[in-house]
């Protein structure tokens, strides 16, 4: 999160406002924020919602108030709930507008409207990234896939998604091809240096 006022004040956190509740007592911002992102790594995503919603509760104009929203959305993405995902991503944009946040939550809202076939709202979003965020890693990501998408549509190369079944199978191209564009990149900049 990047809100001014949180960072200025003492442990990151400014005066609640008319929204928050108080905590109960000895409870940390940082341990319940870090509470719910170890649930998030762990893909527990039905904890580390609730942590992240517990953590907003009592704490909504904390240093990490926007990224705990975009974590929310981000859970639910990932556990397949795009529709309330969009919601989540919404409100990174409406309760935390000023924040480094705010290009991450258009370019998930683009692929959010992805999975749900909405390719309208998608490019809305994208676009809104790439024309309002420019610079950020999110905009040049949204760059990367339209330019892909339009060499894929342009060659007219279908698109087609495997079959659950044919995943592990293709698992370990990935991997190897991944573990090499690691490896080359890591050995160019050691020759750069």
């Amino acid at each position: 999160g990047a809100d001014p006022a949180a960072a200025a004040a003492p442990g990151g956190v400014v005066p609640p406002g008319p929204t928050s509740v108080t905590p109960p007592p000895n409870v940390s911002p940082q341990r319940t924020y870090d509470s719910a992102f170890s649930d998030y790594t762990a893909g527990q995503w039905d904890l580390a919602i609730e942590g992240f919603r517990t953590f907003l509760k009592y704490f909504p104009r904390h240093l990490n108030a926007d990224d705990a929203q975009v974590n929310i959305g981000n859970a639910l993405y990932s556990a397949g709930k795009f529709k309330e995902a969009i919601t989540e991503y919404q409100r990174v944009i409406t309760d935390y507008p000023k924040t480094d946040s705010v290009p991450a939550a258009y370019y998930k809202l683009g692929l959010t409207y992805n999975q749900l076939k909405q390719p309208d709202l998608a490019r809305k979003n994208f676009e809104a990234v790439m024309q309002g965020y420019q610079g950020t890693p999110e905009a040049t990501l949204a760059k990367r896939l339209f330019r892909a998408k339009n060499k894929i549509r342009e060659a007219r190369i279908p698109y087609r998604i495997p079959d659950a079944a044919a995943l592990p199978e293709r698992l370990s191209s990935v991997v190897a091809v991944l573990y090499l564009i690691f490896n080359q990149g890591w050995s160019d900049a050691d020759r750069a240096a």
